[in-house]
């Protein structure tokens, strides 16, 4: 287990705890209830910091898988992975529209998921 998976369950034990607590004596104070949100909040960004910790330098900083400036008889100019999950295809003569995106659910690269 790793040390992000530790954390984790530590914050849900400590709100299954304090729940548990909380309905038998059927008393929420402030004070639990800042706690409870606090701790969703730690458990939400020790997810994401897990979950971007294998991101590439593909699907992390939009770098090209493909890119080609020099040969104008080719159609294709470049493709690389953007930060929500699209990959963009442009070709050589490139104009706004003429770009395409398609969806992706994981970096073909490194596995990632995209959000």
């Amino acid at each position: 287990m790793s040390k992000f998976e530790k954390a984790i369950n530590y914050f849900y034990d400590q709100n299954n705890e304090a729940y548990i607590y909380c309905s038998y004596s059927k008393h929420y104070d402030k004070e639990t209830l800042e706690m409870f949100e606090m701790n969703d909040i730690a458990i939400k960004a020790l997810i994401e910091k897990q979950q971007h910790k294998n991101e590439c330098e593909y699907c992390k900083n939009n770098e090209s898988l493909y890119f080609d400036d020099k040969n104008h008889n080719s159609n294709l100019r470049e493709v690389y992975i953007e930060n929500d999950g699209n990959i963009t295809i442009t070709p050589y003569l490139y104009d706004d529209t003429e770009a395409i995106q398609i969806k992706i659910n994981y970096c073909p690269i490194c596995g990632r998921k995209f959000m």
